[in-house]
């Protein structure tokens, strides 16, 4: 995440100001959508393929259009024809002007065997919850401070200024997917997370990327069908690693 904007489908972006510049992303499902910025200096051309060729893409090379709408699209990038399973698709920008910049806000995939997460969790909310930062369910080790902050998701705000301190909640059953809410800001450093121990499945977040305060931004952290690994019935472990302070919202599931 290298920037922050209110008028995207996800508040955040990731974005390329030069030819060639590839991005990757791996899914399970039977079809591919991203959603990109358009506006007047947004405007590359990317190149599309899916598992390494264009046998399954609706169009190999995607030209945004060129005016100040400021908004994000979702683009479909598969033909229709793309067989059930797990799939990479890779997008490369093959402007001739290093001017054009190319914008990453989301990517939301389909399968009829198995519901994306992208859509149980963030958009429709089906078979998914949110646990409150002050929920039984979770254990705070070392020194914490919860205030009240109206721009995270449930205005109550954990934080520790302590390197090392950590929290954690035991995962339900049937949980297809983990999603972290973290608070980010230049000053916050970078977040551990474990899965079923303090050393297994581990994973880091930088949440000091950005120039200035944003809360609730769910961060996907595990997703069983990408992962292969059952989610089920273990210890999540959140860690401050680093950064003045962290500050946690609660999770997905």
């Amino acid at each position: 995440i290298n920037s922050i904007s209110s008028s995207l489908w996800n508040n955040v972006m990731v974005d390329a100001r030069a030819n060639n510049a590839t991005l990757e992303y791996k899914f399970y499902g039977s079809s591919i959508y991203i959603n990109v910025l358009v506006a007047v200096d947004y405007d590359a051309v990317f190149s599309v393929k899916i598992d390494g060729a264009t046998t399954y893409v609706k169009n190999s090379s995607i030209s945004l259009p060129n005016y100040a709408a400021n908004r994000s699209v979702w683009i479909r990038l598969d033909n229709g024809s793309l067989p059930e399973g797990v799939h990479t698709v890779k997008i490369e920008t093959t402007t001739s002007s290093s001017t054009d910049v190319f914008n990453a806000a989301g990517w939301a995939h389909y399968s009829s065997k198995y519901p994306t997460t992208c859509s149980r969790s963030l958009i429709c909310g089906k078979d998914s919850y949110a646990v409150h930062p002050e929920d039984s369910a979770f254990t705070y080790t070392g020194s914490w401070t919860t205030i009240t902050d109206q721009v995270t998701m449930f205005q109550r705000l954990p934080y520790t200024t302590t390197n090392s301190d950590y929290v954690t909640i035991t995962t339900p059953t049937n949980v297809k997917a983990i999603y972290v809410v973290i608070k980010y800001s230049s000053d916050r450093g970078e977040v551990k997370l474990s899965l079923g121990g303090a050393s297994s499945n581990v994973r880091y977040i930088n949440t000091d990327t950005n120039n200035y305060s944003q809360g609730c931004l769910p961060c996907i952290a595990y997703d069983s069908y990408i992962d292969g690994i059952s989610l089920d019935s273990q210890e999540l472990r959140i860690t401050k690693q680093s950064g003045s302070f962290m500050a946690f919202e609660g999770v997905i599931f």
